[in-house]
């Protein structure tokens, strides 16, 4: 019995890695960014964590929302529009220092971050064996963040939250040309509408969104402010 190791599509694999990156980027560094607001500005943990909760709520709530057409929406267009939102949004957070500001242009970054991830996430429907090519992907993410949130120690101990906001907007512009080239503008064959999507949701995928709440409020409420917690035990940026 022999195994024959191979990427499912490299080109596409690349492409959606990229988009997953952008979109995973808010969610990893947000113990960077939690930790940033704190130190830089000398926000509260609540003030803090209400900044990242619009953040991601934002990523999430455009995700879903585009899901329904996104069978008849230009993934390229979603990318350009969705890296501009991250560039502005990152910018205008790296400026403004009160509290509303810094609100209103990380979830600009957020919506952004949204349409981005909704087009990487579309684009796994063109692979031959999707389940194979989501699999390299969050392989590749898993590694890639690991590497973003050990070099974001530095960028943030150094230049602070304004720092860690041009490293994501460095990130963003980094990502856009790989998925323009390499992500399907649209995918072939694909159907659905909004009732259908409505239909799965208030069916069974209702069980599976409350999983992913429960999961992700256990996981990302600790996850969230791990930095924190490990300075307040003792150990520096790095560790």
């Amino acid at each position: 019995m022999s195994f024959h190791w191979r990427l499912e599509n490299p080109r596409l694999m690349l492409g959606v890695a990229c988009g997953f990156a952008i979109g995973n980027f808010i969610i990893n560094i947000a113990p960077q960014a939690i930790s940033g607001l704190m130190d830089t500005y000398a926000f509260q943990e609540s003030e803090a964590g209400l900044i990242n909760s619009i953040e991601i709520m934002a990523l999430a709530l455009v995700c879903t929302l585009l899901s329904p057409v996104l069978h008849r929406t230009d993934h390229r267009k979603l990318i350009v529009v969705g890296t501009a939102l991250i560039i502005v949004g990152n910018s205008g957070a790296a400026l403004v220092a009160e509290f509303t500001g810094l609100a209103l242009f990380r979830g600009l970054a957020g919506a952004g971050a949204g349409m981005i991830l909704a087009a990487a996430g579309a684009a796994i429907a063109a692979a031959r064996d999707p389940d194979r090519l989501y699999a390299e992907v969050a392989a590749v993410i898993t590694i890639s963040m690991t590497v973003a949130i050990f070099l974001l120690a530095d960028v943030k101990e150094i230049w602070g939250y304004p720092g860690v906001m041009v490293a994501f907007g460095g990130a963003a512009l980094l990502c856009v040309v790989p998925m323009l080239y390499l992500i399907p503008a649209v995918n072939p064959g694909a159907e659905g509408d909004r009732a259908s999507f409505l239909t799965v949701l208030i069916g069974p995928g209702i069980f599976g969104v409350f999983a992913m709440l429960v999961f992700s409020v256990l996981e990302s409420s600790i996850w969230n402010f791990a930095e924190r917690a490990a300075i307040n035990a003792g150990l520096d940026e790095h560790q």
